[in-house]
């Protein structure tokens, strides 16, 4: 498959020679050949274009498929202390560290850990990565 990239640029190409032809001929009777030429030359571009359409399609499933887990970060928060947790988040990663109060800042360490390492203190809260990674 090739990407579409490659398919725009093969496109623009064959509308530049289009446009070529139909600047060279000007007002003159075209033959049959230069209106074959010029079909075929059209034909193509429709191909084209339904090829780009086609990989545009694949592309979004694909994007859907591996971005399924996303939804649950779109959802409304469930209560006032999840909507304030994600607000802070969204302040934290956007401006970062110095956007948020001392009381939100440890809020926000207090989300991350345990304090304890045992414990997994040193580790990310499995939604706060997901978020991170998004």
């Amino acid at each position: 498959m090739k990407s579409i990239q490659a398919l725009r640029e093969q496109k623009q190409n064959l509308a530049r020679e289009a446009r070529n032809q139909l600047a060279q001929k000007g007002d003159r009777t075209w033959t049959k050949e230069d209106q074959a030429i010029f079909d075929k030359r059209s034909d193509e571009i429709e191909a084209i274009d339904n090829e780009i359409a086609a990989v545009e399609r694949v592309m979004a499933m694909e994007v859907e498929n591996d971005h399924s887990d996303v939804e649950q970060f779109r959802r409304a928060p469930e209560n006032k202390a999840e909507a304030k947790g994600r607000e802070m988040f969204a302040k934290l990663v956007r401006f970062g560290p110095s956007a948020l109060s001392t009381e939100e800042l440890q809020q926000v360490r207090n989300t991350m850990s345990t304090g304890t390492g045992s414990q997994g203190g040193y580790t990310v809260q499995t939604d706060v990565a997901k978020q991170l990674i998004e």
